[in-house]
């Protein structure tokens, strides 16, 4: 599950204006001695008995500040039509602050390092929120999840989601993001070809690694080049690719390099694994065949763009 949405005040919408007591006093103990972890909430145009099947709508005119990570391949757009379905149907807007993709991080970073963090952060990854919880300026989702009626059927109702949701928490029991959902495996990441010249040599679709390494094969001995490059420099390849060799991801999926083996009942690093390491030998044999660009892992968008226009390079990696 991808974290999409690292959660300020998110709530504002669904429940309350993110002001929270401990009712059991300063030190969090009820009256015999328990932790009491009862969240009170304070509502501010939120409707009355939302429930599963309602579509939000708030009480009152609703506005969200939003950090917005915009990406050249697809710049912002107020004009987008998403943003009038949200006023219409939802009576909710957005003032939008739109930071460049290569300015992200940094920006993320000095804006909660000054306390200036805006009600909702709208691309996180999973992962990602980690140093910035002990400062105390992220919203602990997690104590809310009873006022959001359609997460928490999803929860129930859903084979294994709720359990994914666990490996959110933090050291305090908490978690800080709310990822997306998908009732069935859903996988943004591939591989693409060039269709046109596989079939001028007549290559079927590669239904494996082996069968993808035959075609390249093929590509190189007929074109004299290395035919299969990648974007953004393997991050995602090796991350949905590392699944079918056993292993936890490289790249965007590695993360802090620490799965949990459920057979073993232990954690592992996943650089120990035999399928990470399968995996590394078989992409390191592509390149010193003359398969794989090795150019292709530390290469920009700019250069895999040329490859691939320029026919030089027929395979690649991509998202839908």
């Amino acid at each position: 599950m991808t974290g999409l949405s690292l959660s300020a005040a998110l709530l504002l919408a669904a429940c309350g204006n993110g002001n929270t007591n401990d009712t059991g006093g300063s030190d969090g103990a009820g009256a015999e001695g328990e932790e009491n972890t009862e969240v009170e909430i304070n509502s501010e145009n939120a409707m009355e008995n939302f429930s599963v099947g309602d579509t939000f709508v708030a009480e009152e005119p609703l506005n969200l500040e939003i950090v917005y990570r915009d990406l050249p391949a697809y710049p912002l757009d107020e004009d987008w039509l998403f943003f009038q379905h949200l006023e219409e149907n939802h009576n909710v807007t957005f003032d939008i602050t739109s930071v460049p993709l290569s300015d992200w991080d940094d920006r993320i970073s000095v804006t909660m390092g000054a306390g200036d963090m805006p009600d909702y952060i709208g691309d996180m990854w999973a992962g990602h929120e980690i140093p910035y919880v002990p400062s105390g300026q992220l919203l602990p989702i997690s104590d809310y999840i009873e006022y959001m009626p359609h997460l928490s059927q999803r929860l129930e109702e859903w084979d294994g989601v709720a359990e994914q949701m666990e490996n959110l928490r933090q050291q305090d029991g908490k978690y800080y993001v709310l990822p997306g959902l998908n009732e069935n495996v859903l996988f943004e990441f591939g591989l693409m070809h060039n269709k046109t010249v596989f079939d001028e040599h007549g290559i079927e679709e590669p239904q494996s690694w082996d069968e993808l390494r035959s075609a390249l094969e093929i590509l190189r001995d007929e074109r004299g080049t290395a035919p299969m490059t990648l974007w953004w420099q393997g991050n995602a390849l090796l991350n949905v690719g590392a699944a079918s060799f056993g292993s936890g991801g490289w790249g965007w999926g590695y993360m802090n390099g620490v799965v949990y083996d459920q057979d073993a009942g232990e954690y592992v690093l996943t650089a120990q694994q035999e399928g990470f390491k399968d995996m590394v030998t078989y992409f390191s044999e592509l390149t010193a065949d003359g398969l794989l660009n090795i150019e292709a892992l530390t290469q920009d968008d700019d250069m895999t763009r040329s490859l691939l226009v320029s026919t030089d390079a027929l395979v690649t990696s991509g998202n839908v």
